[in-house]
C-alpha cells in the first residue's frame, strides 16, 4: 500500500476529479486502487476510511437519485441540502406522553409474571424497610434478602445495572 498520501486526501482528489458524488463502495474502490491496496489492506482499512470520511468536514453524505447516500464535497452543496434537521424526530419523542404510562403498565405485567409483589413503593424511597418481608425485603418470596444481593452506594442499593 502506498503511504505517500492519506486515504482521505486520495478520496478528496478522486471526488474532485470525478466532479460528482459517489457511493461509498465506489469511492473506497477507487481509493484502494489509487493507493495500491491489496485485499488485506482493504479489509484492514475500510472501517477507518468510513469513520474518517464521516468526520472530515470536506465531505458530506447526500441523498442520490436512487434514495441511497452518496459522498460528495461539502463545497458543492448548500447548507439546506446537506443538513439533516433532527428537531422533528426529537419533538415526536418528547410529545409522546403515552409512552411513560405504557412503560409502567409493561413493568407491572413483567413484575407479576416473575412473582414480584405489586407494591409501587409509594413512599418514594428505594428501600423496603417497614414493607412486607421485613427489613431489606426478599425477592418475590425466594428467601434471598436484598442486602445479600447488589452493592450499596451512598446508602442506596445498586444492582450494577441489573
Amino acid at each position: 500500500m502506498k503511504k505517500d498520501v492519506s486515504m482521505l486526501d486520495a478520496a478528496y482528489e478522486i471526488v474532485t476529479e470525478e466532479g460528482t458524488d459517489m457511493s461509498f463502495q465506489a469511492l473506497f474502490a477507487k481509493v484502494a486502487e489509487k493507493l495500491e491496496m491489496d485485499e488485506n489492506d482493504r479489509a484492514r482499512n475500510i472501517s477507518e476510511f468510513y469513520t474518517g470520511l464521516t468526520l472530515d468536514g470536506r465531505f458530506v453524505a447526500v441523498i442520490a437519485g436512487n434514495g441511497e447516500y452518496n459522498w460528495d464535497l461539502r463545497t458543492r452543496h448548500t447548507y439546506n441540502k446537506s443538513h439533516v434537521d433532527l428537531s422533528e424526530a426529537y419533538d415526536s419523542v418528547s410529545s409522546n406522553s403515552g409512552i411513560e404510562a405504557e412503560d409502567k403498565e409493561e413493568q407491572k405485567e413483567f413484575d407479576k409474571s416473575i412473582g414480584a409483589d405489586d407494591d409501587d413503593d409509594s413512599d418514594g424511597d428505594d428501600d423496603d424497610e417497614g414493607e412486607e418481608g421485613g427489613e431489606g425485603g426478599d425477592f418475590g418470596g425466594s428467601g434471598i434478602k436484598e442486602e445479600d444481593v447488589g452493592i450499596f452506594v451512598n446508602g442506596k442499593k445498586d444492582f450494577g445495572g441489573f
